[in-house]
């Protein structure tokens, strides 16, 4: 399955149809719009790289004097120098090297990907996209684990936060 996305993928980004420098789809985007699983997303995305037609991109930094985490992805680089709550110098996180980005793919593919497998079948699983802004993460998980509960004939007070 993930051949013939792989292919669709190729052709768009060797059309141009994908600008060199754009913003590749996300694994959601490919389970959304190709209906698969988030295995074969991977794995496309992962093939794409090794053909290097998309570059995964290390786009966290941290603020060096308040430890605030920001995402720099789709920003301008000029206006992701300071932090916005103190003007502090946002710095590259230790944790997003190519070395470290490289060895976390890697414990997926051999320890995580097995496990989403067995629980993707039950009815209680979802895909949340982590490449979001934190916030929106957040009302993701909420919003599942609302639903999950709900389903569940499990009632949830007004207002509790998850």
């Amino acid at each position: 399955m993930y051949k013939g996305m792989m292919e669709i993928m190729e052709r768009r980004i060797r059309s141009g149809q994908l600008a060199p420098g754009a913003k590749a789809p996300s694994e959601s985007d490919l389970i959304a719009e190709f209906r698969v699983s988030s295995t074969t997303a991977r794995r496309c995305l992962d093939e794409l790289e090794r053909l290097r037609l998309v570059r995964r991109v290390q786009g966290r930094r941290v603020c060096k004097a308040c430890g605030t985490n920001v995402s720099a992805f789709g920003a301008n680089p000029s206006t992701v120098a300071r932090c916005e709550r103190c003007g502090g110098e946002l710095v590259t996180r230790s944790d997003d090297t190519e070395a470290v980005v490289r060895e976390r793919l890697r414990v997926y593919w051999r320890d995580t990907r097995p496990m989403i497998e067995y629980y993707s079948h039950r009815p209680t699983f979802r895909v949340i996209d982590g490449a979001q802004e934190p916030e929106q993460v957040r009302q993701a998980l909420v919003a599942a684990v609302m639903g999950v509960a709900k389903a569940a004939g499990l009632s949830v007070p007004p207002g509790a936060r998850v």
